[in-house]
């Protein structure tokens, strides 16, 4: 996000979003469409090897510290991994296996010269970041433009309608962390304003003997339907969504609307 523009708060971030549930649903995801493109391929002539199964070319676009990143590299992935912030990518390009992936600085709607892209993914809730009609659509036809034939576009971003932002307050959302080498940090969330489909809040750090931290950031909790308008505005024409990262199908009242698009 925005505000880890410092590489001190950007080494927080695994910390504070550590690998769950949503990593595990993208790296089988890849997986299958790995699978999926391979049998799409034409036949190899005899003797040889590689083709779509010996490799997904993947754009991770938001890739933060590149957790997920480096896991898709790890599993015989082609990826290109871009975030804005140049704190993250510091943070990303320290990791164990990051010789492997090609960290890019740029936002959405960067275009890349290692496209076309197999899979695009937007993880960790950053579609949310996007804050206006404009910057969605022009993020939706970068990404577009850049899919091969079959590719597939994926990301997450949370269902407004059941107000998950109200969660956000110091009372339900205090905890310590611990980072490697370095006493207890205490942090929690506070709520600054819901407008529309705006949320503001805060992210509260308090490192030992030093004045609290206080992070500020924006979200867009955009609607199902919008999401889905936008999309086909697009060109996207199929679309999938998924409530929760459990492959649940989505309802009215589930926490997620995950999307993979093609």
């Amino acid at each position: 996000m925005s505000s880890y523009c410092d590489e001190r708060l950007a080494s927080l971030y695994d910390l504070l979003n550590p690998p769950g549930e949503d990593t595990r649903f993208y790296i089988q995801l890849a997986g299958q469409l790995r699978g999926q493109l391979a049998e799409q391929s034409p036949a190899l002539p005899e003797g040889e090897t590689g083709g779509r199964e010996a490799a997904l070319a993947i754009l991770d676009i938001g890739c933060g510290t590149g957790a997920l990143a480096r896991a898709l590299a790890r599993r015989g992935h082609t990826v290109t991994a871009a975030d804005p912030a140049p704190a993250m990518l510091a943070v990303a390009r320290r990791g164990a296996g990051a010789e492997r992936v090609d960290w890019v600085e740029g936002d959405a709607t960067t275009r890349h010269t290692s496209a076309p892209f197999d899979l695009i993914l937007m993880t960790g809730h950053s579609f949310q970041c996007l804050l206006s009609d404009e910057v969605i659509e022009a993020t939706l036809q970068a990404v577009r433009a850049q899919l091969s034939p079959g590719g597939r576009f994926a990301f997450e971003s949370r269902n407004p309608v059941v107000e998950g932002w109200r969660q956000w307050t110091p009372g339900r959302s205090r905890r310590l962390i611990r980072p490697i080498g370095s006493a207890s940090v205490e942090t929690y969330l506070s709520l600054v304003s819901a407008e529309d489909d705006i949320i503001a809040y805060r992210t509260h750090l308090r490192f030992p003997g030093e004045e609290e931290v206080i992070l500020e950031d924006q979200l867009r909790f955009t609607s199902c339907d919008l999401l889905k308008e936008k999309l086909a505005e697009a060109g996207f024409s199929e679309v999938s969504l998924y409530g929760s990262f459990d492959r649940s199908d989505f309802g009215p009242k589930s926490p997620e609307i995950i999307v993979i698009a093609g």
